[in-house]
This record gives structure tokens, sequence and C-alpha cells, in this order.
């Protein structure tokens, strides 16, 4: 178990690739910074229980609650948005009700990392009387041996960097909660595969149990840093065949480039200019047609986004938990 915590509408950086044409480009981003923290479990089998959301606020809003969330998720409200003792009381019940029907009677095993609410009286009491064993690790070191840390929680936030970079490239640039809410079970799923986390436990040591893992692993972070080499020279690169028939945009700015350099040979001086001119205008209708098809795709998923924003505004509970398939119910 671990938790991690997102910033709702930041994307982080990318590269991006323009014709040569554009010498300038701009793009508008999210000005959601709404931090939220999400709890989540899985288990050497490589299952998960459903998420527990914390959200800083004091009222659940009907927008949180989209109709493809899994029904199971628990959003819980916090005066922070941060996890505290409470709140990890809270999600120990959740955990207990979401295993307690896999291998009844036997005990389980718990790996948590040494935060202070993992230690309280109430949580250990609550995880004993549940035959739940806690194992906490050492402080600084679950980039090392938890398994979410290890393999889960970048591509989480992978996934979410691609929501929302799929809205700015819509030009949807308000991103706030709801939005992500509805995007939410997509990233999940993506993210929470049975294949990934049982690497994650494998990468991490845990399962199959492996000291020699976790041992080269502190091994390899502990390593300074080492100044980069000479490179050996790479083999020639053989000559790339001639420009088939253009498809799609980017076939024509290839095709653009590529004969830009080798037909102006044949020119006398004025014609090459004038050619050179051709080409240099030819790339910027190129560009302005292809920025043309993706504000109409924009515009018509702006459309569609605004029927899915429609109301929401109507407020559910104020405080306390709700799970989702409670506010559905609570909707309807």
């Amino acid at each position: 178990m671990d938790e991690t915590g997102f910033r709702v509408g930041i994307p982080g950086g990318e590269r991006v690739l323009v014709p040569r044409a554009v010498k300038q480009l701009y793009t508008l981003s999210p000005e959601n910074r709404i931090s939220i923290t999400i709890i989540e479990a899985v288990s050497a089998g490589g299952q998960t229980i459903p998420p527990v959301l914390v959200f800083l606020g004091k009222i659940h809003m009907e927008s949180w609650y989209p109709e493809n969330l899994h029904r199971n998720e628990l959003i819980l409200l916090s005066e922070t948005g941060y996890s505290n003792s409470q709140l990890a009381l809270r999600w120990l019940q959740h955990f207990i009700e979401h295993t307690a029907l896999h291998e009844v009677g036997n005990p389980k095993l718990l790996l948590l990392d040494s935060h202070v609410s993992h230690t309280s009286p109430e949580f250990i009491i609550m995880a004993t009387e549940s035959n739940i064993f806690i194992l906490l690790f050492p402080s600084h070191l679950t980039h090392v041996l938890l398994p979410l840390d290890v393999g889960l929680f970048q591509p989480y936030k992978h996934w979410h960097r691609q929501a929302v970079l799929c809205a700015i490239q819509e030009m949807d640039i308000s991103y706030n909660l709801p939005i992500f809410m509805g995007d939410f079970p997509q990233i999940r799923e993506q993210t929470f595969k049975e294949s990934p986390i049982l690497s994650a436990f494998r990468k991490a040591g845990i399962w199959p149990i492996s000291c020699n893992t976790a041992l080269e692993k502190l091994r390899t972070y502990s390593q300074p840093t080492q100044p980069l080499g000479p490179t050996e020279p790479t083999q020639p690169t053989l000559p790339r065949p001639i420009t088939p028939i253009p498809t799609t945009y980017q076939d024509v700015e290839q095709g653009l480039q590529r004969w830009g350099k080798r037909v102006p040979e044949a020119f006398s001086s004025p014609s090459r200019q004038s050619y050179g001119n051709w080409l240099t205008g030819a790339a910027r209708v190129l560009a302005a047609g292809q920025l043309q098809e993706l504000d109409l795709q924009a515009v018509r998923q702006q459309v569609k986004n605004s029927k899915k924003k429609r109301g929401g505004r109507r407020q559910l509970q104020v405080g306390g938990e709700l799970r989702a398939s409670d506010a559905r119910e609570l909707i309807a």
C-alpha cells in the first residue's frame, strides 16, 4: 500500500515537433493546480482493490462522480487534501472490507512506508484484529523496496499526463477535477494491469523474494554519476528509398524537405531562389492546413465535452465520505 499525489491540471513538460517554417509555437495550459491524494494497494498475485481518493474540500459535488466510475471508489474529504491518521484508519477499514473474501482465515502481510499514521495504536490494533501483519519499510527507501513506487506510480503519472495533454491538444484548457474524474477510470485501467503489478513486485525483490535484487538496486542508486566517455563510431545507415506517395501532412512535409535539397542543384541561380521561396510558402500553407484540421477536431471534442459538463454543480453531501455507488444513487 502507498499513496501518491496528483496535480489535476499540470501535465509536465514535453517535446514538440513542428514544421521548420513555424518559428514560434505557443500552447495554452490548464491553470488548475488542485492537488489530490490517491491511496492504492496491490497484491503479489497481480490484483488490486478499489482506490481511496482524498480531496481538499468540505462538500461532495455531483460532478465528481461520473457514470463511468466503477462504483467502489471511495472519496474522503480532508481540510488539507493529504492523508492523516484518521484517513489512514478509514483506508484500513476499506482494505479489510475488500480483502475479507480472499483466503478467509489466512493472515495477510501489509507492506507500508513508515509514515506516522501507520504506527498509531488504533491502526495496529485494527490490523491485528483482522489477522493482518504490518511490515514497515525504512524511510527514504520506498523507491527501492515498495512495488508501487518501483514500477507503478510512474506509469500512473504518465497516463494522467497523457490525458491532460490530450485535452490541451483539443483546446480544452479547463482541465479540472470533474474532467479528471471522468478520465480516472481509464488512467487507472491503463496502469494497474496484472503483468505490470507482477513485474513491480519482482523488480522490488518482494515476490519472488530476492534480497540480491534489492541490494543491487541500492548499489545502483548509490553509485556516483560517471562522465560519458567517447562514443564508438556507428555503422553508416543505408539511404532512404524514394519518397512514396504522401498520405498525411507529415509525409508531405518530409517530402518537401527531402526534394528541396536535391532538385535546386539543377536550377540556375534565379530559379533556385524562386524554388526556395515556393518551398517556404508551401510549408507554411501545409502547416496552416494541418493546424486548421486540428482546430476542427478540437472544436468537435469541445462540443462533446461541453455536453458532459452541463449540470454537475449540485451538492451531494456535506463532509464525510462517499462511495461512488452511493453517490450515483443520490444523483439518480
